[in-house]
């Protein structure tokens, strides 16, 4: 097992800071650099969001799931295999999901053959994310935001929260996106599970539509932890027990409990122990931000801009392939933090075995929530070689992951901070 190693924290990087400082303090987040400032007075959004409007949202999704998949509206494909891999170099219990129907997923813009187009109401050709939208998978609008089903879904009651206008999946969500999304995990109180709010940007982290669009999954998905799955065999009732029972319903936050808590450690951007750079910013709203809409956002922004600072730190001191091209990288909100990972590649194609046209063994296609620790393949021959695979689940992430940077996010094994 892992020795339990405290770690120090990576502040981010202001623009009245040298590059390398010897000083180990910690910079506050909260300041109000020019920069983040502007950013959030263009990017507020109009209207007010009640939190009662939010904390009914999860029986809103359970009711309109259940009706879109009886009606055809929306598709759930389950797992065949879930099971764990615990890693000896973090101590992470990564999940892995097998779901081979994936194999034979229509697109998004497809209604199976099974149903005709005349029967039902159809999505957006040209923007499967904007009006006309589909009754049963649209769940609610939310001030200049709208809740949709996400209509192909591998775990229940996955949803999705898209703009009203259009902007695009390869750009960063703005502070009223990215604050909502916030206000909307925090308001879920399903009590056994956690809400996972996630981002992919750009194509390279896994994004497949254009259209701007955060996702939320609760943790562990429900199918997990039901009596079914262990009956039928897709999971055992040890591993099952182990899911439940841990204390940290998103597995890679595991190491959250790894941060040095001295007081400060909201105050900055620290980076996970991990063999690739994951930044996180740990979450405590002020009582302003949580009664008014604006002070969250600005709050919310602030944490974000840190992480992008961090994120263009590691590739200013990084290699120059790793700094060239539009920045792709997962993000991850939880009650507790919020994270940023830098992406390099969006696939991993060398599970060892017989790679051949049905798919046995294929390309590990890698989005936000392989980083959260819920890893997904198509078949049963692709999760064991996954299993099987030296390093397994944290190889495959660090290679599609950013490489960390000596003496920007990784210091004689640990990651540290040079302000």
């Amino acid at each position: 097992m892992h020795s339990k190693r405290i770690y120090r924290s990576i502040a981010p990087l202001l623009p009245s800071r040298p590059a390398f400082s010897p000083s180990l303090r910690i910079a506050p987040l909260a300041t109000s650099p020019p920069r983040t400032g502007s950013f959030l007075r263009t990017m507020s959004s109009a209207g007010t969001v009640a939190d009662t409007e939010l904390k009914t949202l999860a029986t809103l999704v359970r009711k309109k799931f259940d009706v879109a998949i009886a009606a055809g509206d929306a598709f759930f494909y389950p797992s065949d295999k879930i099971t764990l891999q615990e890693s000896e170099a973090s101590g992470v219990a990564w999940q892995i999901r097998t779901v081979p129907a994936l194999l034979k997923k229509p697109s998004d813009n497809k209604t199976p053959e099974s149903k005709s187009p005349e029967d039902k109401p159809q999505q957006n050709k040209s923007d499967v994310f904007a009006p006309p939208y589909v009754p049963n998978l649209h769940v609610k609008d939310v001030g200049e935001h709208v809740m949709l089903l996400n209509k192909f879904c591998v775990v229940p009651q996955h949803f999705l929260m898209v703009t009203r206008e259009f902007a695009s999946q390869d750009l960063p969500p703005s502070p009223a996106t990215l604050s909502l999304a916030y206000r909307t995990v925090a308001a879920h109180r399903a009590g056994a599970t956690e809400l996972l709010a996630f981002y992919n940007c750009g194509a390279t982290a896994g994004a497949s539509q254009p259209h701007r669009h955060l996702q939320f999954v609760q943790c562990p998905p429900l199918d997990t932890t039901s009596e079914e799955a262990v009956e039928k065999g897709r999971i055992s009732q040890d591993e099952q027990d182990r899911i439940v029972d841990a204390e940290h319903k998103v597995p890679v936050e595991a190491l959250l409990d790894r941060i040095e808590r001295d007081g400060k450690e909201h105050d900055a951007v620290h980076a996970l122990p991990l063999p690739w750079q994951h930044f996180v910013a740990l979450l405590n709203p002020p009582p302003a931000a949580r009664t008014s809409e604006a002070e969250m956002e600005q709050y919310i922004g602030n944490k974000f801009m840190g992480l992008l600072d961090a994120l263009f730190r590691a590739r200013m001191f990084g290699s120059q392939e790793a700094a060239t091209g539009k920045p792709a990288f997962n993000v991850l909100i939880t009650r507790r933090a919020m994270h940023l990972i830098p992406r390099a590649h969006e696939e991993f194609d060398q599970l060892p075995g017989k790679h051949d046209s049905d798919g046995k063994i294929g390309s590990l296609s890698i989005n936000s929530l392989g980083y959260a620790g819920f890893m997904l393949t198509r078949s049963l021959e692709e999760q064991e070689a996954l299993r099987s695979m030296p390093g397994g689940v944290e190889h495959v992430l660090r290679s599609t992951g950013a490489a960390p940077v000596e003496d920007v996010t990784v210091q004689a094994g640990l990651p540290t901070t040079n302000m």
